[in-house]
């Protein structure tokens, strides 16, 4: 345990929930599977040899720089990160994705592929960084720092004093305060953008330059003329890229944290690489909300990233489609890009703090926090004129009911993509709730059964499918009937012939398919077959 896990006031906060899913940031990472979700602790880095398959350790993220990993090798790997409990194996560009996700799903493995253009040694600097970040996260209370100036307030808070983040240079790149007291150093390194000339010359004369780039641990340094200061470098790939800076503040008997600060420095890593600098907000969200969408994240560990804390329970999933919902869909690509994600994402937030929104498979999704139906709706309604807007297409929209805990969320999606393909093939598309078009989708999922069985449709109706103008009159009479819930004078109007002529075709039709329509059963199969005709 850290010193700052031990700071007081810490023990209470909430854990971040995301684990390995924090190397979702970016796009630099696909996930390939997660048997056991994105939320697994991550407690080091091991590089793959296959000469030392022992040292893989529980928690680990496992790098396999090897390209092109033959069947043997994979399996190796795998049973090897599967015996230690390892947080998830990266790898990139897999010759056999189908087997590989198989044979990991069989051993309970985390398999994720890195993008080619990220550098092995950035990945790893990522995944060192993912265990300190969390025991940041923890500290403060919310699940995820983003960028280097929440990173230096966190640090500040924690710490307590001005803490500057700089380049190998000792420029500075971002800074906090908080209240802390500064000293005449410090405000002119932040306006001049760079260390004054007579403390640089004192720090090369003094030797102390020379410490600090040889140095990997943090170390006090006292310039004449100005507060003690702990510096600890921040190291990627083998070379220092910058610093921490913690100045002593107002503190009478000052003595730095150390290895808060040195996680501090770990955290920080990342934001030097260029492939992963900046983690954005908006597109981890959408990473997150792809990988709840496929099943392979928990909604829990999203909700915490959009709103830390406690105190919002109830989200709603809103699924977006055009005509051509999937391979033919009108949106960029089946996942979208990421200028898509982030328009969308900004926009969602506008309406909703909160909200994430991502494209997979040629829809949008949106995940919000559920304030009441008509909120979501009037919400889901504006959402729907944007993404028309941004794809230049006509969407339908379709929102879930009120979700609660972590409930299984690829099952509701496919709910929602089913009421959506109705809403987006009516002549006017429409924002509705999965309530409303339940009984449609239900009868959808029964017409998708009855095309694979198609003897099921065979005899009660098969004599009104010849297509005659007289079979036709007769299917839409009971169609009007079964709409107007049997009632003879309403299915008359609305057929706007007398009741006494539908009566006749009514007793017609039970003459020819021989059936009673007063019986229910008999009723129930005919009412069946009737509104399964036309999506069959």
């Amino acid at each position: 345990m850290t010193a700052l896990e031990n700071r007081p006031g810490t023990e209470a906060c909430p854990p971040p929930g995301l684990g390995i899913g924090r190397l979702l940031g970016r796009g630099c990472f696909d996930v390939v599977t997660a048997p056991g979700g994105l939320d697994r602790e991550v407690r080091g880095v091991t590089i793959w040899d296959p000469a030392v398959p022992d040292a893989v350790e529980a928690g680990d993220v496992v790098l396999v720089p090897a390209p092109d990993l033959p069947p043997a090798l994979v399996d190796q790997v795998l049973t090897a990160a599967s015996d230690a409990d390892a947080a998830a194996v990266v790898v990139k560009a897999p010759g056999d994705p189908a087997t590989l996700r198989r044979r990991a799903d069989r051993l309970g493995v985390t398999v994720l592929v890195a993008a080619a253009e990220v550098p092995w040694d950035d990945i790893a600097t990522l995944a060192r960084s993912l265990a300190p970040a969390d025991r940041l996260s923890r500290a403060i209370g919310r699940p995820a720092v983003l960028d280097l100036y929440e990173l230096a307030e966190a640090a500040a808070y924690l710490l307590e004093g001005p803490i500057s983040i700089t380049d190998e240079e000792l420029r500075p790149l971002a800074f906090a305060n908080l209240g802390h007291p500064v000293d005449q150093l410090r405000t002119s390194a932040i306006l001049a953008r760079r260390t004054p000339s007579d403390a640089r010359t004192w720090l090369e004369d003094s030797g102390q330059w020379a410490r600090l780039r040889s140095g990997r641990t943090p170390m006090r340094i006292d310039i004449p003329g100005a507060a003690p200061r702990a510096l600890c470098p921040v190291v990627a790939r083998d070379a220092i890229v910058g610093y921490i800076c913690l100045a002593a503040g107002g503190a009478p008997h000052w003595e730095p944290d150390l290895d808060a600060l040195a996680d501090v420095a770990a955290a920080a890593a990342p934001f030097f690489s260029a492939p992963l600098r900046g983690v954005d907000a908006d597109l981890l969200a959408a990473d997150l909300l792809r990988s709840v969408l496929r099943g392979t994240a928990s909604l829990s560990a999203l909700a915490a990233e959009l709103l830390p804390g406690p105190g919002q329970d109830s989200w709603c999933l809103i699924a977006l489609g055009a005509s051509g919902c999937g391979s033919g869909s009108p949106v960029g690509s089946a996942n979208g890009t990421y200028e898509d994600d982030r328009q969308l994402a900004a926009y969602a937030r506008l309406l909703r703090r909160g909200s994430a929104a991502a494209v997979l498979d040629g829809r949008v999704y949106l995940l919000t926090p559920h304030w009441g139906s008509e909120d979501v709706v009037a919400l889901a309604e504006r959402m729907r004129q944007r993404a028309g807007s941004l794809f230049s297409a006509t969407f339908s929209a379709c929102v879930s009911d009120a979700l609660t805990g972590d409930v299984e969320i690829p099952g509701i999606r496919r709910s929602l993509d089913r009421a959506v393909d109705l809403l987006a093939s009516q002549s006017r598309p429409r924002t509705a709730l999965l309530a409303e078009v339940r009984p449609n989708t239900v009868l959808a999922e029964l017409g998708e059964i009855v095309k694979g069985n198609p003897g099921l449709l065979d005899g009660v109706l098969d004599v009104l499918q010849t297509g005659s103008a007289r079979d036709t009159d007769y299917l839409r009479t009971l169609r009007a009937y079964f709409d107007a819930g049997c009632d003879v004078s309403e299915a008359a109007k609305r057929l706007q012939i007398h009741r006494n002529t539908l009566r006749y075709r009514l007793h017609r039709i039970e003459a020819l398919c021989e059936v009673d329509l007063s019986d229910p059963q008999q009723r129930f199969l005919v009412e069946l077959h009737t509104r399964l005709l036309p999506i069959t």
